[in-house]
């Protein structure tokens, strides 16, 4: 899943001026974004802008906002994980296991009203995924509610990190310090190329007709093998780039 394409708007306790104009109006007008609000926090969400200018409106709503921020990419994602499982909470000891369900009812009431190609329809699901998985561990551990915060945004981290790299998270690992998530992520990741390419082999050598040669291969088999390694090499490309290890303790 790319990210580089989200974009999140969050204010708290926003307060137009006298008769001035109030740009939120033109900016859900034109750019239609899934706006959930629970409590005195609005969240705007978005990743199309159709030619709106998001500065402008970000430096107006900077001055009429008691809080106001401007998520791009993997922040984006982050913000919304932290604020989906509670981490966010002002009024809950950021520990609001609410959240999430005010969310998904808020989408699943909106979401019909957005452009039909808008790409909010693949990131939401997944966010309520990595949400929904995050929250259950946080429920079954037995860590004590004491650090439940510095947990939450722990995972909520190392959960962003696995989709900038567009990969699936590894929700069993996700308490582990950053780099050694990674790693092991990472193994997990080529593990489960592994296997596919496994059974890509296993799908030819059962189509292929099985022609051995003691003294010279077949051009069947040469193809079968050429083909075979060319898979493997392609399933098992890892990506290039890691997120370095943060200053963090393991828990």
């Amino acid at each position: 899943m790319k990210l580089d394409s989200l974009q999140v708007l969050h204010l708290r306790s926003f307060n137009k001026k006298g008769e001035e104009t109030n740009p939120l109006i033109d900016f859900k007008e034109t750019v239609k974004p899934f706006a959930p609000m629970t409590c005195a926090r609005h969240v705007y969400i978005f990743t199309e802008t159709a030619g709106y200018d998001i500065d402008s409106l970000y430096n107006y709503l900077k001055e009429h906002s008691e809080k106001c921020e401007w998520f791009t990419g993997k922040e984006a994602y982050s913000f919304l994980l932290r604020w989906a499982v509670g981490a966010e909470s002002y009024k809950l000891d950021s520990n609001d296991h609410f959240v999430l369900g005010s969310i998904r009812d808020s989408w699943n009431y909106s979401h019909i009203h957005l452009p039909s190609g808008s790409t909010l329809f693949y990131f939401m699901p997944i966010l309520f995924k990595d949400a929904k998985n995050i929250r259950h561990l946080i429920q079954t551990s037995e860590l004590g509610e004491k650090n439940t915060k510095e947990i939450l945004l722990h995972m909520c981290e190392n959960c962003a990190d696995s989709r900038g790299l567009e990969q699936e998270p590894a929700y069993d690992e996700l308490l582990k310090q950053n780099q050694h998530y990674i790693e092991a992520a990472q193994e997990q990741f080529i593990n489960e190329k592994l296997k596919k390419a496994t059974k890509t082999m296993e799908a030819l050598n059962a189509r292929a007709p099985e022609i051995l040669l003691p003294s010279s291969p077949s051009p069947m088999l040469k193809f079968r093998a050429n083909l075979g390694a060319a898979l493997i090499k392609r399933q098992l490309q890892a990506p290039t780039e890691f997120s370095k290890g943060r200053s963090i303790e393991p828990f």
